[in-house]
């Protein structure tokens, strides 16, 4: 009787959670999209260019706030779900902290924050970029609450352990609040979601990925005097690392090559085509799995396949791929596209063992994977 009432209690609290959590990540989904409506109307009133510019620039600010939103959602679906497996390798902690901290170098000048970074000789065994991900991620957290003070990032021995200590000037964390600010959309100083204070999901990411690496955080911190966030990774051994050469992806796609784009959201089946079309590829763009089997023919094959995970009649990508490689009689290589964050579909695309891109998808990030993958 004590487990089932102690269950239920449970499924309450959850469920609120759940509540809140919808709620809030629905407000803020919410206000880029609003100026985004408001400013696109004024940008088709405008007359002067100059004006137009700058409300262009305002969209994209606004464009930016959302996919930021939407990526932070999307990673705590990826843990959440069980796909993140981490690829374990010793490697020099400062080629990951130097790196970070030559990206924040501008960032923090143009913000009078005084930034430091120690260079260390030390080596850790860890997942190299989801270690980067929660590092950049607290530093951001600093961003927020540290203006025009100090900044500090390094680390330090702690018996086989390395310490990776990130340390603000800011306000501080009290004590009773030290533990919640790992929860999602939670914020110390922002009840209005004003999003110039940051998003309250970069800490919940942080906490996952945490627990996906098995490394401790811990803090330190006194109102007033700042905030130390400090990350145990298990110390590695030195590894000779033999000079190799550099690949470079062509930038140019061999001659001939043509890519089956498969979607049911116009918007992104047309802006997908027209960037591909562009990267001079042959496209053939089609808005079901119907449309593409017609599509095919004799003369007009697809070499590479891009297709979204969940498509018209309850379709998915994997199965879409299965049933055009069987018209074709061809094995050829393809990509799965998904705007879903739901946990149980992250992972069932993920099981399909094509190529994973999340939407929004960054032109880049689909370039560089069709090089990888179209056939020479």
């Amino acid at each position: 009787k004590a487990e089932a009432i102690s269950a239920r209690e449970e499924a309450v609290k959850n469920s609120r959670a759940k509540t809140k959590f919808l709620a809030a990540a629905s407000h803020d989904l919410r206000q880029p999209l609003n100026a985004m409506g408001f400013f696109i109307e004024a940008l088709q009133q405008e007359q002067d260019p100059a004006e137009g510019h700058k409300l262009v620039d305002k969209i994209n600010a606004s464009a930016t706030s959302l996919r930021d939103l939407l990526n932070a959602l999307l990673d705590i679906s990826r843990i959440e779900s069980g796909i993140l497996h981490p690829e374990w390798e010793n490697f020099p902690i400062d080629r990951l902290l130097g790196h970070i901290a030559d990206d924040y170098k501008l960032v923090f000048a143009e913000k009078n924050i005084d930034f430091s970074y120690v260079p260390s000789s030390a080596w850790v065994k860890s997942d190299s970029p989801m270690l980067e991900r929660m590092v950049r991620n607290i530093i951001e957290n600093a961003l927020q609450h540290s203006a025009r003070a100090k900044i500090l990032l390094g680390c330090r021995l702690r018996g086989e352990m390395v310490s990776i200590e990130i340390r603000d000037q800011g306000p501080g964390i009290p004590l009773p609040m030290q533990e919640k600010i790992f929860e999602e959309f939670y914020q110390i100083d922002n009840p209005e979601r004003d999003r110039r204070k940051g998003l309250g999901l970069g800490l919940a990411v942080v906490s996952g990925l945490s627990r996906e690496l098995g490394h401790d955080i811990n803090i330190w911190s006194e109102p007033g005097k700042g905030v130390c966030f400090k990350i145990l990774v298990p110390g590695a051994t030195e590894e000779i690392i033999l000079p190799g050469e550099e690949i470079q992806a062509d930038r140019t796609p061999p001659p001939n090559v043509t890519i089956l784009i498969v979607d049911d959201d116009p918007a992104s089946l047309d802006a997908m085509a027209r960037m591909c079309c562009r990267w001079d590829y042959d496209v053939l763009a089609a808005g079901s799995l119907d449309q593409a089997l017609d599509l095919i023919d004799a003369d007009r094959r697809p070499d590479v396949i891009i297709t979204d995970h969940r498509l018209q009649k309850g379709l998915t990508g994997s199965e879409a791929i299965d049933r055009i490689r069987r018209r074709i009689h061809n094995d050829c290589p393809a990509i799965i596209v998904t705007g879903d964050t739901a946990p149980e579909r992250l992972s069932d695309a993920q099981k399909a063992g094509f190529p994973l891109l999340h939407k929004p998808v960054l032109p880049a990030r689909l370039r560089a994977t069709l090089q990888n993958i179209t056939p020479d």
